[in-house]
């Protein structure tokens, strides 16, 4: 502002947006006017809440034509100071980061590159559970499934770089990506988690949120095979992501593709939640043709895996 304000000077904003074409076709998007003070040289505006709505699923680029304008007559008489074309986003509720380390919403990691991808993912979905299917699907093919790759061990924890880079990453990773996309468009219940094996430390356990180790060192692991045309491979444990629509937990792999699966109905020491992801997963891989999949076993880290006993998942045959 010239010249400088020495002191500051109560003022009323108003800004005024439409969308699209300004040949009287367009969508409006207004704001309430809002007071704020001028001083100096530059001002911060305030924060501004819409009084239009723009739709009721996510959008990547929304292109707004914003004309702003002050009044410094208690909001009388406006002057117009400026005209711009401005790109929005429409997000489901307040965008928030997500940080995997210790698996929690954040306020920082918000960037408008972030929100559009997530926003632009998600574009007409109603629902969180339409939100939660659309994320995992499309995870599911890019950057998709590689048993090798972790976000936590080899890209420095940062989930966003799967996408920069197209990294086929492993079950977990793809779930923290999905949790991290889910919460940049404001689903706040979206949370990555792991499912154990179980059965085996007590026998019949049903706990399925911490891994079972016996007393030699050896731990339980599943057999897994999905992605590796028929290969046995012993997974320590699933990787899924959790949300809550209308009060109710739904649980998604993206990696092996599945859900919203619910929570089991039965009576488990755990969490139910948990306990059905990991079940579901391996009475899928039990549909394949190699003998092990889907089944427990110890695996020592010198020795292998001990195929001459099988840990039986409670509740599966």
């Amino acid at each position: 502002m010239q010249p400088s304000l020495p002191s500051a000077v109560p003022a009323v904003i108003r800004i005024l947006g439409q969308i699209g074409p300004t040949d009287g076709d367009s969508v409006e998007l207004d704001f309430n006017d809002t007071n704020f003070q001028l001083q100096g040289n530059s001002t911060k505006a305030p924060t501004v809440t819409a009084t239009d709505s723009l739709s009721d699923s996510p959008a990547g680029d929304v292109e707004v034509n914003m004309q702003w304008s002050i009044s410094l007559d208690g909001g009388s008489k406006f002057t117009q100071v400026a005209t711009n074309l401005q790109v929005a986003f429409v997000t489901w509720d307040f965008a928030h980061g997500y940080d995997t380390v210790n698996a929690v919403s954040t306020n920082s990691g918000i960037t408008a590159r972030r929100i559009q991808r997530s926003a632009a993912i998600n574009a007409l979905q109603y629902d969180i559970t339409s939100l939660a299917t659309f994320t995992a699907t499309s995870l599911s093919t890019n950057p998709g499934f590689s048993p090798n790759v972790s976000v936590d061990a080899n890209l420095g924890g940062h989930p966003w770089v799967v996408l920069d880079n197209g990294t086929a990453c492993d079950c977990y990773s793809l779930a923290e990506l999905s949790t991290s996309i889910l919460q940049m468009i404001g689903v706040s219940s979206a949370k990555a988690e792991r499912a154990y094996p179980t059965g085996g430390i007590p026998p019949g356990n049903t706990d399925t949120t911490s891994p079972e180790t016996d007393a030699s060192g050896r731990i339980l692991n599943y057999m897994d095979g999905f992605f590796s045309s028929g290969q046995e491979i012993p997974n320590n444990y699933e990787g899924f992501f959790e949300v809550t629509d209308q009060g109710s937990r739904e649980g998604y792999t993206v990696a092996p593709l599945q859900g919203p699966l619910s929570a089991y109905s039965g009576s488990v020491s755990g969490d139910p939640l948990f306990f059905n992801m990991i079940r579901n997963t391996l009475q899928k891989a039990r549909s394949t043709t190699s003998p092990h999949q889907g089944r427990q076993y110890w695996n020592s880290p010198t020795t292998g895996v001990d195929f001459n006993v099988e840990v039986p998942f409670p509740t599966l045959p």
